[in-house]
């Protein structure tokens, strides 16, 4: 998921950080592994090549942070779907 959000959309924090150049180029790179990834035999053996691109984003001190809060809002939505509600029974009933 995170994968798809970063490779369809330039991320806007990389955007007001560095700039648009930057957040699309990062956009073609997460594109790139995206396709590897869908293409892949085997995914899980893509983990550690996958971690060597977030150490290299680290050491660039590219943060994608916007694509990685729509992946956490993304997953708590559809959380919250799956169980109907993360309220106590209590505040439901209130």
């Amino acid at each position: 998921m995170y994968l798809a959000f970063l490779a369809e959309i330039p991320d806007t924090h990389v955007a007001r950080k560095f700039d648009l150049t930057t957040a699309e180029a990062l956009r073609r790179e997460a594109a790139a592994w995206r396709d590897k990834l869908a293409a892949a035999s085997e995914p899980e053996a893509m983990i550690p090549d996958l971690l060597r691109w977030d150490a290299e984003l680290k050491r660039r001190d590219v943060n994608p942070g916007t694509s990685a809060d729509l992946t956490v809002a993304a997953l708590f939505a559809a959380n919250l779907a799956n169980r109907g509600s993360v309220l106590p029974s209590s505040v439901n009933s209130a």
